[in-house]
C-alpha cells in the first residue's frame, strides 16, 4: 500500500487467493519470513477490518517494496 499524498510505502498489502487453502498455506508457511532483509508478519483479514475481497493482510514490508 502506498500513501497518497507522499507516494511512500505504509510498509504493508494484501495477498488474494483463489481458495482459502491457498491462503492457510502461505500464512503457514511464510508467515515471520524474511524479505529484503526484514521480518514480514502475516495475518488472516478480519472482514470488519480490511477489504472483503482479501486473504491475508502483510505487515512489515520494507519501504523499497512496491509490488
Amino acid at each position: 500500500m502506498i500513501d497518497r499524498e507522499t507516494r511512500k510505502s505504509k510498509c504493508f498489502g494484501y495477498l488474494n487467493f483463489y481458495t482459502q487453502e491457498e491462503a492457510l498455506r502461505c500464512l503457514n508457511e511464510q508467515n515471520n519470513a524474511i524479505l529484503n532483509g526484514k521480518q514480514i508478519i502475516l495475518n488472516v483479514k478480519r472482514d470488519s477490518d480490511f477489504d472483503s475481497e482479501a486473504n491475508i493482510l502483510v505487515k512489515n514490508l520494507p519501504k523499497e517494496i512496491t509490488q
